[in-house]
């Protein structure tokens, strides 16, 4: 039993560096210029403009990234980006400046799995 959910942690960790080793891109450049790298299924991180903090860890569902990007910046549901920024007011409050990194994933069961994991190792702010 031990070796079953030893394997599947130890493959989830085997991602982290891939996702944290992937270029930022500012979400302005995301919403204007649509880089391929975000148009696929997966899974983000949203840092801070310096890149210094997680603020936030995702998947996408039935959009791909440069999509739920957008989403976060234009929907008011407090699952959304420009919602939680109102109640950081010591965080920046544009939502162009802040960089994502993703992973794609197409399969939807791994994305699930490892937001979930990415979510509890990297503790970002901005998740609940």
């Amino acid at each position: 039993m031990n070796k079953d959910y030893s394997k599947r942690i130890s493959e989830l960790n085997k991602r982290l560096p891939t996702i944290l080793g992937k270029d930022a891109v500012p979400i302005g450049i995301i919403l204007k210029e649509k880089p391929e790298q975000f148009k696929v299924e997966g899974v983000y991180i949203i840092t801070t403009p310096d890149d210094k903090k997680i603020v936030w860890v995702g998947e996408t569902t039935t959009l791909k990234v440069n999509e739920r990007i957008k989403h976060h910046c234009t929907l008011k549901q407090s699952s959304d980006l420009n919602v939680v920024l109102k109640n950081y007011p010591d965080y920046p409050q544009d939502y162009n400046v802040y960089l994502v990194r993703c992973l794609e994933e197409t399969d939807a069961r791994q994305r699930g799995q490892l937001e979930h994991f990415l979510i509890s190792v990297l503790q970002p702010v901005f998740n609940r």
